[in-house]
């Protein structure tokens, strides 16, 4: 004889990563007989959330004219989701922007891509962080 354990709902590893069931099987006999067994379930992950930034706006500061490769700002962003999902990079969409500034893909500092003096008081922009499975969030960055 086999049993099924089949679920009744849909599991999600990120509230519940694995069970434990006690399971009870008893014959049908006129004095039955019975035992019990101990089995464990793990959940496994799948990439089903997106990175999230920690904060809803990253402020930088950075001095006019200041030399290229000055890292101005660290973006921190949270999978929920497990292993390879886990291997995220940083993108900054806008080509003008790149201009500006740069990304290093090791620590995920930006920094300023060239000495040219930014002008304005402060810049805006987007910046997206796509995981392997291209899950994306966008979040703003004020330098």
């Amino acid at each position: 004889m086999k049993g099924i354990i089949r679920t009744k709902a849909v599991l999600d590893r990120e509230s519940q990563s694995h069970y434990w069931l006690t399971v009870y099987a008893q014959d049908n006999a006129a004095v039955p007989l019975h035992s019990i067994v101990e089995v464990y379930i793990q959940v496994s992950d799948v990439n089903d959330n997106a990175p999230f930034p920690t904060l809803p706006v990253f402020r930088g500061y950075i001095p006019e004219n200041s030399a290229a490769g000055t890292d101005i700002i660290r973006v921190e962003v949270e999978d929920l989701d497990e292993t390879e999902s886990q291997n995220i990079t940083f993108e900054i969409p806008s080509k003008k922007i790149r201009r500006m500034f740069q990304i290093d893909r090791t620590t995920d500092a930006f920094s300023a891509s060239s000495s040219t003096p930014l002008e304005t008081a402060r810049t805006f922009f987007s910046v997206s962080k796509d995981d392997p499975l291209s899950l994306r969030w966008f979040s703003p960055v004020e330098t």
